[in-house]
């Protein structure tokens, strides 16, 4: 997922954001071997990813911080992971 393209909505409303985000992976059946990862280029929604991590979803989910130019990761943190309640 590529941002700053203007097909995210506006960051001003971080709630829908996350609901555009964690929507489709919670539509899925994940297993405790699965990852997925969102990948931003921004530094700010890496941020604001990270502090605002889903608190029932479970899953290996993580948020990787991406420079496009250069075609590298810059880091990549876990956002929760996969419980077997």
């Amino acid at each position: 997922m590529t941002t700053g393209t203007g097909i995210l909505p506006d960051m001003r409303s971080p709630g829908i954001y996350m609901y555009h985000l964690y929507d489709p992976i919670a539509m899925f059946e994940l297993f405790e071997t699965d990852k997925s990862t969102i990948a931003v280029n921004d530094k700010k929604e890496f941020d604001m990813l990270l502090k605002r991590a889903p608190l029932s979803l479970r899953a290996n989910l993580y948020v990787m911080l991406i420079d496009l130019e250069w075609g590298k990761i810059i880091k990549e943190e876990k956002l929760c992971r996969y419980r077997k309640d």
